[in-house]
């Protein structure tokens, strides 16, 4: 086994791995003195834990936990040309964001109502103030053309 992977020789604990494959391909019904501990079925073959995911923003998930760290940091400007700006770019990125994930254009009121939502009416967004260019020609990469 040593010979097919010689690359693996650097590793640290090359030659105990060595001795756990050469068990795990005995079916661990193997009985010879090994100089490391001898694994078992249960220790190798283990599942491991299962990460717990956030439940928050469940709501908004084509926006993204990004998008709404910008909003609070907004929501915390005191400025309210830093704030406009704020919204602007807030607006900008929700829509290119949403044409990404519905894969069609979306109308002001609604990017509008969503940042009033989501900044509990402390931002305000004028419709019309963001203007953004979308490709929506998405070519089929897979599909196959006629030679000609």
């Amino acid at each position: 086994m040593g010979i097919l992977n010689p690359h693996l020789k650097n590793v640290e604990d090359f030659r105990h791995k060595l001795w756990d494959h050469l068990f795990t391909i005995a079916d661990f019904d193997l009985d010879v003195q090994s100089p490391y501990p001898i694994p078992t079925k249960e220790l190798l073959f283990k599942k491991p834990e299962a990460l717990p995911y956030p439940e928050e923003g469940k709501t908004h998930r084509h926006l993204g936990k990004n998008i709404l760290t910008l909003i609070e940091k907004a929501k915390e400007e005191t400025d309210e040309e830093k704030k406009e700006a704020f919204s602007k770019v807030i607006a900008y990125y929700m829509k290119l964001a949403y044409n990404n994930w519905h894969k069609e254009i979306i109308h002001d009121e609604l990017i509008k109502d969503e940042i009033e939502i989501l900044s509990e009416g402390l931002l305000q967004y004028n419709v019309g103030d963001v203007r953004v260019k979308f490709n929506n020609n998405i070519r089929n990469n897979h599909k196959k053309t006629p030679h000609q």
